[in-house]
């Protein structure tokens, strides 16, 4: 009785793998047929690599779809699709859409197969096709379900819907709209305002509707502006009037300096001179003569550098107080700011300085 049984299973399990191989073995004829068939109309575009480049992609994609990859055979079959057109590759295309769950594009990949028109010298390959899928999408229309979305508030006219991510094309707003079975999450995106997500489970050949409504969103406040600015300074920068005031301020006491010495030096040398008695012929020796005009020429040298530093520092002073008198602006914004400042005075016969230290 066992035995019975085990060769029972074992016929079984043969008999299904041996329909198993004749299914593969039929379909990659079918496909290789489509492909041998020589259509001197059509071949004329195709090369003989690009013919069977396509063929070898049909069968790979052929061995995928009976494996059950569909997504590895719909890829397949696209590609021997860009190579040489059959409809047996967009048949096998659509299949393994269907198969894939992904019903919309597998019913447009039927449609164009039906849609298509077979002259009479079409191999049988193309023709069984058509008339395949011509059947095969009766079976996919009740499947699809139709979802009417619409969306509602301010603003709806320029929002846009997103199903899962993609949008939804405004045009089908409002209307029954063919979709895949499966789970959805509809958002909007919109200015100034907002709808909650709406998720909804979508059964085969349901009829669901969905509304997003929309609210408008309050703007967020505006930042305060930021502190205006100090208008800039029209004067001139009162710095060159400093520097030329401390130059000059300088080249004076060089020149009192100098002045000093010229002074002492000179007296010396007038003292010498009288102490000596040298006004007589004869009453000072030669070497307190020449120390009498060492002292001289020094004292002519000192008051030489004197007068060039009281030059200098007069008009060094003078060019000081002429670019204060023409920096009015600038003693007036460091008086507000209450900053170090000066500023000249000028009265009947009289000059002066005042301000700020």
């Amino acid at each position: 009785m066992s035995g019975l049984l085990l060769r029972a299973s074992w016929s079984g399990v043969a008999r299904s793998r041996v329909a198993s191989w004749v299914s593969r073995l039929a379909l990659q004829a079918a496909l290789a047929g489509a492909l041998v068939v020589a259509l001197p109309d059509d071949a004329v575009a195709q090369t003989a690599e690009e013919v069977a480049g396509a063929r070898e992609l049909a069968r790979q994609g052929a061995e995928a779809f009976a494996a059950g990859e569909w997504q590895q055979a719909h890829d397949y079959f696209e590609r021997a699709e860009s190579l040489f057109h059959a409809p047996p590759h967009l048949l096998y295309m659509a299949r393994s859409k269907e198969k894939l769950g992904e019903l919309v594009e597998a019913l447009e990949l039927y449609n164009k197969i039906v849609r298509e028109q077979l002259d009479s010298t079409a191999p049988r390959a193309f023709v069984d096709a058509q008339e395949s899928a011509a059947e095969e999408m009766k079976e996919i229309e009740p499947r699809l379900a139709r979802v009417t979305v619409t969306l509602e508030g301010p603003g709806a006219d320029r929002a846009e819907v997103l199903a899962n991510g993609k949008p939804v094309p405004a045009a089908l707003l409002g209307v029954p709209r063919p979709m895949d079975p499966g789970t959805y999450e509809f958002t909007v995106v919109a200015e100034g305002a907002e709808a909650e997500p709406v998720v909804v489970t979508i059964d085969a050949g349901a009829r669901e509707s969905v509304t997003l409504r929309l609210t408008a969103v309050e703007a967020a406040p505006l930042a305060p502006p930021p502190p205006a600015a100090e208008p800039a300074d029209s004067g001139s920068s009162p710095v060159p009037a400093y520097v030329a005031l401390g130059a000059g301020a300088v080249a004076l006491g060089v020149g009192t300096f100098f002045l000093i010495d010229h002074l002492g030096k000179k007296g010396d040398a007038d003292d010498l001179f009288n102490d000596r008695g040298c006004a007589l012929d004869g009453a000072c020796t030669v070497a307190e003569q020449n120390e009498i005009k060492d002292l001289s020429s020094e004292a002519a040298t000192s008051g030489t550098l004197s007068i060039v530093g009281f030059g200098v520092g007069a008009a060094a002073v003078g060019a000081g107080l002429f670019l204060l008198l023409t920096n009015d602006s600038s003693t007036e914004t460091a008086r507000q700011h209450n900053e170090p400042h000066v500023r000249p005075v000028l009265g009947w016969r009289s000059v002066g300085l005042s301000g700020r230290f």
